[in-house]
């Protein structure tokens, strides 16, 4: 049936462009106009999700940014091209703490050893410097032990 309409329609539109029926019998071409939209990318901070302690492997949360939720003892397994090792590890240069519930523990080590850097609920730091610019290789949620 569907298919008998769009001959119909389309035997309607030849004729009417070849001037063979008048103006007032041909159908009116509907026009679809359809614009298309970039997709909106969330930049920064705005760009973690609740709940995740989010890190950018550059300054001031730009770059590519890489999450967790929960504690990571070696953050050597999560792979990425965007650092130079390969991996998460020593590659934070900015970080952001948007867990609904605790501190947390940004660690020199894997096993949640060596120095640490804490982040208060809530709280970010768009320059991981000093000692902990890209040293970063554990995080453990809401204490230090």
């Amino acid at each position: 049936m569907k298919l008998a309409r769009y001959a119909a329609a389309g035997a309607l539109a030849l004729t009417a462009s070849l001037g063979l029926v008048g103006a007032a019998n041909a159908a009116a071409p509907v026009a679809h106009v359809v614009t298309a939209q970039a997709p909106t990318l969330a930049s920064g901070l705005s760009s973690c999700p609740s709940g995740y302690l989010c890190f950018w492997n550059l300054q001031n949360y730009s770059g590519t940014m890489g999450k967790f939720a929960g504690n990571n003892q070696d953050w050597s397994i999560y792979k990425t091209s965007a650092c130079t090792s390969g991996s998460w590890a020593n590659c934070a240069e900015s970080a952001y703490n948007h867990d609904t519930t605790c501190t947390v523990y940004l660690f020199a080590a894997t096993y949640y050893k060596g120095s640490y850097h804490s982040l208060a609920r809530g709280d970010s730091t768009p320059n991981m410097y000093g000692d902990y610019l890209n040293t970063v290789e554990s995080n453990r949620r809401c204490s230090p032990q």
